[in-house]
């Protein structure tokens, strides 16, 4: 990949985050990037950018997963049609715990406990959650941290 390229790449993340997003939050591999690098923090907040960034993130490399087991041959049907192999096994074990633990911070982001993600096993709890990660962060410190879209929050560590 050329300097040109990348460089592309950047400047339409931008034009999502201004245009879609409606503010310059996280662009969309600071948010990937950010996802990997806390894997395992369950404390503090994520704003809605990097969750929705990672969220997108995770459906293109499922695609591309999914597009490589079948041509690789190693894949097998299942009875809906539905393919499922080893790359799509080894994806999803090792994308469970940023993503869990970026759902988790998201939640904490709007002012709610980690317990609301028990939502999901009840029907129709998909909508509330989708409606809880949905909403705007709370404005100002919580009791999980510091809004990360304050001018003075600072990452624990360098990302650069």
């Amino acid at each position: 990949m050329n300097v040109r390229c990348v460089a592309k790449i950047f400047a339409l993340t931008r034009i999502v985050d201004i245009y879609l997003v409606g503010t310059v939050d996280m662009s969309f591999f600071e948010a990937v990037k950010h996802a990997f690098v806390y894997w395992l923090n369950n404390k503090g907040r994520a704003c809605r950018s990097e969750y929705w960034y990672f969220f997108l993130f995770y459906i293109l490399a499922r695609f591309a997963v999914q597009f490589l087991d079948v041509k690789l041959g190693l894949s097998f049907s299942l009875s809906d049609g539905f393919s499922y192999g080893m790359l799509n096994f080894a994806f999803d074990i090792f994308m469970m715990a940023p993503s869990l633990t970026l759902t988790i911070r998201r939640l904490h982001d709007t002012g709610r406990s980690d317990v609301w993600l028990l939502s999901l096993a009840i029907p129709f709890g998909f909508l509330v959650f989708l409606y809880l990660v949905a909403q705007d962060s709370q404005p100002g410190e919580n009791k999980y941290g510091p809004n990360p879209k304050d001018v003075n929050y600072e990452l624990p560590i360098n990302l650069c």
